[in-house]
């Protein structure tokens, strides 16, 4: 900031001295704004610490991706499912077969995070976390093919996902595009 200052100094019209005036200010908003910045990002950093030693990456004692939340009970793990039709079309009456784009969302609790000592929710968005979480698997028994894929933020009807800090029905990213076959339907006309 000095060096900029002494650089711009040495000028002596009117319009050199705005211009140092123009770079002083810059570089005062820029320091402000870092520190802003920087004091949003220590939050942050100190947040993602607390996953970090949540999941303990590497270290299978803390957090399995594997187990479901609720083995340690020795019960089932309840997957509560939402299902949003988002398109129904390219239906085939030769073949029988049709297409369906959905939006797909699964809660369910997880119990692993009850003494964790998040403040706030983290976002999920972000595929590295996403893959140390345990999700339930999805399959639609009369699919022909599906493709699951995860929404390209922001989506203006789907508020993105986040692990609460309590233990809550957690909400895993899984919108996924769908092709479905052949629904059951009589031979028209009979």
């Amino acid at each position: 900031l000095v060096c900029l200052a002494r650089l711009v100094s040495r000028g002596r019209t009117p319009l050199t001295r705005m211009f140092r005036f123009a770079i002083v200010v810059l570089a005062l908003a820029s320091v402000y704004g870092q520190g802003a910045n920087g004091f949003r990002d220590s939050a942050v950093n100190s947040e993602l610490m607390k996953l970090d030693q949540l999941f303990r990456i590497g270290d299978r004692e803390q957090y399995d991706r594997r187990q479901t939340p609720s083995a340690a009970e020795g019960t089932a793990t309840r997957v509560h499912i939402e299902m949003y039709i988002r398109s129904f079309g390219s239906i085939n009456p030769i073949h029988m077969d049709y297409t369906v784009d959905l939006y797909l969302r699964q809660r369910w609790l997880e119990l692993r995070f009850l003494n964790n000592s998040l403040t706030r929710p983290i976002d999920l968005n972000d595929p590295i976390l996403v893959k140390f979480l345990w999700k339930p698997e999805v399959y639609f028994p009369n699919a022909k093919e599906s493709d699951f894929h995860l929404p390209l933020p922001p989506h203006p009807s789907f508020e993105p996902p986040s692990l609460p800090p309590s233990p809550s029905p957690f909400e895993p990213p899984r919108p996924p595009s769908l092709p479905l076959p052949p629904p059951s339907l009589p031979p028209y006309p009979p």
